[in-house]
């Protein structure tokens, strides 16, 4: 006796219904989905910048805390102090400087801080007396910049300076200031400030 089975596939309703229903839930979540990743990446692009800015602040650091008294001659032969210093640029030797593979050269460097092209530069140089000929050495730390701003607080008193050495110096001895105010004013987070106490 031969015994028949019958197999039965979906109807063309039910693949229709199976379809829309399908097509609604895609519609309804897509946003959601679109939503989520446009936030990754925005959260993305925030570590990004907060990683830019610490690196930054931290080479500023550890340059402006090893900063010391030591007068350079320019590229002309003309004296200049140990810290030059404007409300948006910021120069002067510091000490600490590494040397891994034993070359013939001093532990101090010259080293400034620019804006160039909304871009915050730190300008050295390999001798600290330069030449005309003495090549400048430029890394970019932050992009986006609007302005730079820098203060200076005097060694002896609570009063703050945009220039250094002060303009109401008369001719006293120069000294560094006790701590430095940098403020960045960067297109997208606004202003942020950072002080760095000079240790020498």
């Amino acid at each position: 006796m031969i015994m028949r089975t019958t197999q039965r596939g979906f109807t063309l309703l039910e693949l229709v219904v199976a379809i829309g229903i399908f097509a609604i839930i895609s519609a309804l979540t897509y946003p959601t989905l679109i939503r989520s990743l446009t936030i990754a990446e925005g959260v993305e692009q925030q570590m990004v910048r907060m990683t830019e800015l610490q690196k930054a602040f931290t080479i500023i650091g550890r340059d402006v805390e090893q900063m010391v008294n030591r007068d350079i001659r320019d590229s002309y032969g003309g004296n200049v102090t140990a810290l030059v210093g404007s409300n948006s640029e910021l120069e002067f030797t510091r000490q600490g400087w590494r040397n891994p593979a034993g070359w013939n050269r001093s532990v101090l460097q010259r080293v400034s801080y620019v804006i160039v092209e909304e871009q915050l530069i730190r300008q050295s140089w390999q001798v600290l007396d330069r030449s005309v000929d003495t090549e400048t050495m430029a890394a970019p730390l932050v992009s986006g910049v609007k302005s730079f701003e820098v203060r200076y607080l005097a060694p002896t008193s609570s009063d703050w300076s945009e220039y250094w050495p002060p303009v109401s110096n008369n001719n006293a001895p120069v000294t560094l200031p006790k701590a430095v105010e940098i403020v960045l004013e960067l297109n997208d987070w606004g202003r942020v400030v950072r002080l760095f106490r000079v240790v020498g």
